[in-house]
């Protein structure tokens, strides 16, 4: 005789099966999505792009099973990825500075051995308790880090930062550089006590006050705003773009990935991104699915737009009018190694 169970049974076991092959074709569409590409002010297709990786590292997860002998490798991945290969600038968040910075210290010779030379700034999340490993953010550059300071966010539950660099890159026609600003930051996942919208917005309007008073002293230079900035929108519709995006796309930044593109490994979200303005231009961006964190990194190619193009680019947007509360940015050096390793 048939029971409901044994009818029940065949259902719900084709009902796994699609949830797997839906989970794998799910990942198949990632490996094999076709690149983002944005054919915009390209100053000379012979030119050698300048490479920026974004990339939040998991606490070193990976660094950890990597020196118990796992076969995965952070840095077999950027010598010989195609996609991470040659990257001039990397932006990491979540990386460890405990147990003698070692995990610093790793990504310093990734970039060494795959650029030449490696400078670093980093700050820490916490620079009191150093909760979580002393996690910091960090930028690596094959090129001299010049100045670099750090950015207190609001703390709306755990301690975060922002580090900021200014990069000398070398100009197309090899003469002389052109000073680029990088802001890496690190975003609230979870604020308390007000939605994690309304959180992660208030930490954002502290960096881009920063920005707006870097580009009003600086204008018509290169600038970079990457990081993971936990937007996950709602988590029953990871499409929708938070109110953090949209505020760093009205003040004239724009992101190198048009569209929905999943960051995280586990979850169809978006968190991960590379914003920059006028003055440099986006040959092309990708998330690159290779499986060394709970993140994917975000990489994305650029060349600096011409001398002209520079001069003659729209001036910086009127500054915005004076928050009713002090902004909480700082460019002091506490907390960071080192520029030059």
């Amino acid at each position: 005789m048939t029971t409901p169970r044994t009818l029940l049974l065949p259902v719900l076991a084709s009902l796994a099966a699609l949830a797997l092959l839906g989970g794998c074709a799910s990942m198949m569409n990632l490996r094999s999505q076709p690149s983002t590409s944005v054919p915009a002010k390209v100053a000379s297709s012979n030119a050698r792009p300048l490479r920026v990786v974004s990339f939040n590292v998991h606490l070193g997860e990976f660094l950890k099973y990597e020196r118990e002998g796992h076969h995965a490798s952070i840095e077999r991945s950027f010598r010989q990825d195609p996609r991470l290969r040659s990257a001039d600038i990397i932006g990491l968040q979540e990386l460890c500075s405990d147990e003698g910075g070692w995990q610093v210290d790793y990504f310093h010779q990734v970039m060494k051995d795959t650029a030449g030379q490696s400078y670093v700034a980093t700050a820490l999340s916490d620079p009191i308790g150093k909760m979580m490993c002393a996690r910091v953010e960090a930028i690596y550059s094959r090129f001299p880090i010049v100045n670099q300071g750090v950015i207190t966010l609001p703390q709306v539950f755990e301690p975060r930062s922002a580090v900021w660099a200014d990069i000398d890159v070398p100009n197309l026609d090899g003469q002389g550089t052109t000073r680029v600003r990088v802001y890496n930051a690190h975003l609230e996942n979870r604020p308390q006590n007000m939605s994690w919208e309304e959180g992660r917005l208030k930490q954002i309007r502290v960096v881009l006050d920063h920005v707006d008073a870097w580009r009003a002293a600086h204008p018509g230079e290169p600038l970079i705003l990457l990081g993971d900035l936990n937007t996950v929108g709602r988590i029953w519709d990871p499409w929708r773009r938070e109110a953090t995006i949209k505020a760093i796309e009205a003040d004239q930044l724009q992101a190198s990935i048009k569209g929905y593109h999943r960051t995280l490994t586990f979850t169809p979200h978006q968190i991960d991104w590379i914003f920059f303005n006028d003055q440099l231009a986006l040959k092309h961006s990708e998330v690159v699915g290779v499986w060394l964190s709970d993140h994917f990194p975000l990489v994305a190619d650029f060349t600096l737009a011409p001398a002209k193009e520079a001069s003659a680019a729209s001036a910086p947007p009127a500054a915005a009018p004076a928050p009713e509360q002090p902004s909480t940015a700082s460019a002091a050096p506490a907390g960071l190694r080192p520029s030059a390793r």
